[in-house]
């Protein structure tokens, strides 16, 4: 992707650990269509219990110890919850803003960011106005750049 980037080695401390290129491993990304709920089914389904445990399996493992710090929303969701995002120096970038939107069905704040430097990328929320209240990303004391 970076010309320059793709010049730089790049092998991690960890075991089992692998050569690449700081180009390669900015790219990293978990996907949100390959999670599911509880019961396995796939993130996308539009019940928005199923899409919200989806969502919540997602954030959980953002930015972990063996996990990337990059996020792609590839699929539209419907969720029912708040979705809590705690960690920090994470990325969540929906691929197209519009056809992956979150849709919001209950009342309150789609996104409860309590993580610092948490950057989100041509984020997509969709409300139902009319029928549920709240907005779309709060800021909690302390977190949220």
């Amino acid at each position: 992707m970076n010309a320059g980037a793709d010049l730089i080695g790049y092998t991690p401390s960890w075991a089992n650990a692998y050569a690449t290129t700081a180009s390669a491993e900015m790219d990293r990304a978990i996907r949100l269509s390959k999670f599911t709920s509880i019961d396995g089914t796939p993130a996308g389904s539009g019940i928005a219990a199923k899409d919200t445990q989806a969502w919540t399996a997602a954030l959980s493992v953002l930015g972990d110890a063996n996990n990337p710090r990059k996020m792609l929303v590839d699929v539209p969701t419907t969720v029912n919850a708040a979705l809590e995002i705690t960690r920090n120096f994470v990325t969540i970038e929906w691929e197209a803003s519009g056809s992956n939107d979150i849709t919001k069905a209950f009342n309150g704040e789609v996104f409860r960011v309590s993580g610092g430097e948490v950057e989100m990328v041509r984020p997509g929320i969709a409300g139902d106005g009319a029928n549920f209240t709240g907005g779309g990303i709060r800021l909690l004391t302390g977190g949220g750049n």
